[in-house]
């Protein structure tokens, strides 16, 4: 006779059996760690509005209570951006907050609406090392469906959103690429529990779609108790992965442990807590208050002998904090503006040395963090410029501050070039220029004035024959130089019609950037990866050098796709998968600044021209 056992039976069993020897709470005995890595659990109890951290033993170490800065809300969603944990409210604070937990009692370093205006139920968060995802389980009143949210922690803008598959959406978490020594791993994304189908969701943003990952575990109460309330992650040292779910209904309360599939490995009561729900696992001690990070200051030069008003912007700063600028630099009026800016006034004595100097940031525990060459003193006053990007998967247009990086301010191209291909960018002494392709096949001249772009008039593209793509141009001598990619030719153009002049053949099939230094002609070549020169009297082009890369960028990502020269230096654009920068290089292929792209990761830079501040 065939012995037949349901799926539901059979869990039940395999659970009772893990419980028999592995559950234990608060009073597990010393020694006996539930987690590989040394870090901890960070979990709300939604009934008391208590933040609990929790060692590898499950004792808790640290208790906030956040119902004060919630304005005593129900707490929906908690995660870990590295060094800070955020969490997020329903009604009547319906917002995210980012948390200062060093001291006794919880501080709000950053808070903003949860998404979308502070409308419907966000039910958790997660972090995925640059964005915030939200999922809001939406609001019939206000017709917004359930969705999840990309959000910019800096401002809570939105970035982007996709409509979830339920309204019963409960813990959400991040998960990172991971697998074995054999390359068996979880796939990534994004972990969505749904307690209506008492499963869990993946949801791949690198192609939005969601798909079914696994059931949610059944806790020895059966069935009608199942409520996944909570989710994340612990990377094994082997590269593997374990699930952390918690199951939250009335008195069921139970951590389970996951292996990557969703098998159930072990579970553990958490019947001590009133409903425990979202949770997040991380490495960092949030009760300890973390090191400052300095990471740029602006303006980053002055000339001897001035006094300079600096913006300092980093990370982790705290109020009380001091800084140095070396020998001969003197600080005043230094002020805490938040947990990530500060502003003083420095003097530059007389006698200052010239050159490139550190800078100390020293918080009022004593730690500390130095930027090196983060400032330079020179002998004359200083030039500022801006350096414009285009990025054409999201059809902006960027403004950089040279100085430090920052970016300063942003357009939409797409408003005057509605193909949506923007792929060249030059400086004519007054107005810029882009080169739009798709169907626009222009070259516009235009102002950017405050918020606005305003076109000024447009020529036709260079395309003789036809094909082609116009990519990277620059303006020399009166004319604008055009690269066609499709013709492999760099044409001079006549800016008053859009007539050809002349030509040039690139030096390889993918030629993207162009600049003159002192009337020669330079190009980056994206497969070649290097920088050539024009030799007019051997009608060849030489290479000058291989494009430098950032630290821990992949010589695969080599892919420079933009150029100019800013009278000393080159600026050279690279964009490929996440390696998307600015570098700044000189004459010999040395770098000397890199600027991260404004958003890593989609963005797809084409072109970049440097124009010199007023």
């Amino acid at each position: 006779m065939k012995h037949v056992l349901t799926k539901g039976l059979m869990l039940i069993i395999a659970i009772a059996v893990l419980a028999s020897c592995d559950i234990f709470g608060p009073d597990k005995p010393d020694g006996g760690t539930i987690t590989t890595n040394d870090g901890f659990f960070y979990m709300m109890d939604r009934d008391n509005s208590n933040l609990y951290q929790l060692d590898g033993e499950m004792r808790q170490l640290k208790v906030w209570n956040v119902a004060e800065i919630t304005d005593n809300s129900f707490i929906q969603g908690i995660t870990s951006d590295g060094s800070h944990i955020w969490i997020s409210a329903s009604s009547p604070a319906t917002s995210l907050f980012k948390l200062d937990l060093s001291g006794d009692d919880p501080v709000v370093l950053q808070s903003f609406a949860a998404p979308p205006n502070g409308s419907g139920t966000v039910r958790d968060i997660t972090f995925d090392g640059e964005y915030l995802w939200a999922a809001n389980s939406g609001s019939v009143a206000l017709t917004n469906p359930p969705a999840i949210y990309k959000i910019n922690p800096e401002n809570g803008s939105i970035e982007a959103e996709y409509e979830m598959p339920s309204t019963e959406i409960r813990g959400i978490s991040h998960i990172p690429p991971n697998g074995d020594q054999y390359g068996r791993g979880a796939a990534p994304g994004i972990y969505l529990g749904d307690r209506e189908a008492n499963k869990f969701w993946n949801f791949r943003y690198d192609r939005p779609v969601f798909t079914d990952a696994f059931d949610a575990p059944m806790p020895p109460t059966g069935e009608f108790t199942i409520f996944p309330s909570g989710i994340t992650y612990e990377i094994l040292p082997n590269g593997s992965i374990h699930f952390w779910t918690v199951n939250s209904s009335l008195s069921t309360n139970y951590l389970f442990q996951l292996n990557r599939t969703g098998d159930v490995e072990n579970m553990y009561e958490l019947n001590q807590y009133t409903s425990p729900g979202p949770i997040v696992f991380a490495m960092h001690d949030a009760s300890l208050a973390p090191a400052p990070d300095l990471q740029s200051v602006a303006p980053n030069r002055g000339a001897i002998g001035t006094v300079v008003d600096v913006e300092l912007n980093g990370s982790a700063f705290r109020d009380g904090l001091s800084v140095d600028f070396g020998d001969g630099i003197s600080v005043a009026n230094l002020q805490y503006v938040s947990n990530e800016k500060a502003t003083a006034e420095i003097t530059i004595d007389d006698t200052a040395a010239p050159g490139f100097r550190n800078v100390t940031i020293t918080n009022p525990d004593e730690q500390q963090t130095t930027l090196e060459n983060a400032f330079e003193v020179t002998e004359e006053p200083p030039v500022f410029g801006f350096i414009y990007v285009l990025d054409f998967d999201s059809n902006w247009l960027y403004k950089i501050r040279e100085a430090d990086g920052g970016l300063d301010q942003e357009w939409d191209t797409s408003l005057m070039a509605q193909a949506g291909s923007p792929q060249g960018i030059t400086f004519d002494g007054e107005f810029l220029w882009m080169a739009s392709a798709g169907s626009d096949r222009d070259l516009i001249q235009f102002e950017a004035d405050g918020n606005e772009l305003n076109e000024i008039r447009r020529i036709s593209a260079p395309y003789p024959g036809g094909t082609g793509t116009v990519r990277g141009i620059t303006w020399n001598n009166g004319y604008i130089w055009a690269l066609n990619s499709g013709d492999n030719k760099l044409y001079q153009i006549d800016p008053s019609n859009g007539d050809i002049l002349s030509e040039v053949d690139t030096p390889g099939l993918e030629t993207r950037g162009v600049a003159f230094v002192d009337d020669v002609i330079y190009t980056v070549d994206r497969d070649e990866g290097s920088v050539f020169s024009w030799n007019e009297a051997t009608g060849e082009w030489d290479t000058e050098f291989t494009v430098p890369l950032p630290d821990g960028t992949s010589p695969d990502n080599r892919w420079p796709i933009g150029l100019d020269w800013d009278g000393e230096n080159f600026w050279i654009v690279i964009s490929r998968f996440s390696d998307d920068y600015v570098l700044k290089v000189s004459p010999g292929g040395e770098l000397l600044q890199t600027i991260d792209s404004p958003r890593i990761g989609p963005d797809i830079l084409t072109d970049v021209v440097y124009v010199e501040e007023e």
